[in-house]
């Protein structure tokens, strides 16, 4: 008996990666209609190609994700937020990129996942929530405590990176602690790095965290669709990056982004970068 591969596309859709949002699943749809060629600003889109004939040999991925370079646009809103859109293809062999519910919406209780660590003052005692018992690691024990005077000051850009104030319930609320923090850098699983062109021709990184206390990294949910265990996986992203900033922080300088992706068992993907490019000329 013949028979052919059938390819099947679908389709995700994401709420946007902003100043203020993370991206959480709204919905999916499958069939064999590319709507990809229109973008919807502001959200992100993923079709994903997947094997659904038992004649059709899956393809022999790499289970280490690996991404190419697709395009970047821009799109700029008079009354808000504009939209700089990364386009990018994707392949990993097991299938694993993004998130689960669970992963995905209780962090906390997902140590590989959560957003930040806090410390256990004396133990040092990683934790992946303030809400505790245990006396953390804050400000007065930088102060007071031996072995703790190396912890960063509460000045730019630490005041943000590395220090939570702690309010009570009291109208208006109080400041009633300052906690000391460390980011989980496998907290997001896209991520993005912009940089910008010297008048030497070399290019510096342009650090929004540093700047704002602000990135666009993201988190992507699961990828691979619902029923399907460890299997190859292919696809395109749009990752639409939103901001008010863009043209203000940039004008007509010249960009390049840097960006890779990491699976759920922290397999990071090859950095790809775009070309150079103007907010000018990639507008749409």
């Amino acid at each position: 008996m013949q028979c052919s591969p059938i390819r099947v596309r679908y389709e995700r859709k994401f709420a946007p990666k902003n100043f203020y949002t993370s991206p959480t699943v709204l919905y999916l749809t499958t069939g064999f209609k590319d709507t990809m060629r229109r973008f919807a600003g502001g959200v992100l889109m993923v079709v994903v190609l997947g094997a659904v004939s038992s004649c059709f040999d899956p393809p022999d991925f790499p289970t280490t994700p690996s991404i190419e370079f697709g395009e970047v646009f821009f799109r700029d809103v008079p009354s808000g937020a504009d939209t700089l859109a990364l386009r990018i293809r994707f392949q990993d062999g097991d299938g694993d990129v993004g998130l689960r519910p669970d992963e995905f919406t209780n962090s906390d209780n997902q140590p590989a996942y959560a957003q930040y660590f806090y410390f256990e003052e004396g133990t040092n005692l990683k934790l992946t929530t303030r809400n505790t018992t245990r006396k953390l690691v804050n400000f007065r024990s930088r102060r007071t405590v031996k072995g703790y005077d190396t912890l960063p000051a509460y000045v730019s850009p630490f005041n943000c990176l590395n220090w939570e104030l702690v309010y009570n319930n009291a109208s208006p609320p109080r400041i009633v602690d300052t906690v000391y923090f460390q980011s989980n850098p496998n907290f997001n699983n896209i991520f993005v790095e912009f940089y910008t062109k010297n008048a030497n021709g070399s290019f510096s990184e342009y650090d929004w965290k540093e700047l704002f206390c602000v990135d666009f990294n993201g988190r992507l949910p699961r990828l691979q669709k619902e029923g399907v265990g460890s299997a190859p996986l292919e696809g395109t992203i749009t990752y639409p990056m939103r901001s008010v900033g863009f043209l203000q922080s940039f004008g007509i300088r010249t960009l390049k982004l840097r960006v890779w992706i990491q699976d759920r068992a922290l397999r990071r993907s090859n950095v790809i970068e775009t070309p150079e490019f103007t907010l000018q000329n990639i507008r749409r």
